[in-house]
């Protein structure tokens, strides 16, 4: 399994998501991602230790278009 380092990055956000904690950033490289379920960050940042998601690159596009098999709500923050 990947480790989500640069040599070998996570497949999804919502991964990412998942795992996140006090004080990381997450760089999304550049792309299109589907997203294919609602990605929920219950994580939560500090004062001076945010949680960072930033596009690399030319950017990064996450598109949430509702369709029957996406949730139309694909962000929860808790």
């Amino acid at each position: 399994e990947n480790d989500g380092s640069a040599d070998a990055p996570w497949a999804t956000v919502k991964r990412a998501a998942d795992v996140v904690k006090a004080g990381d950033t997450v760089l999304i490289n550049s792309g299109t991602y589907q997203v294919a379920s609602q990605i929920s960050i219950t994580a939560s940042g500090e004062e001076g230790n945010r949680i960072t998601f930033r596009g690399v690159g030319s950017g990064a596009f996450l598109d949430c278009t509702p369709s029957p098999a996406k949730n139309a709500n694909a962000f929860s923050l808790s």
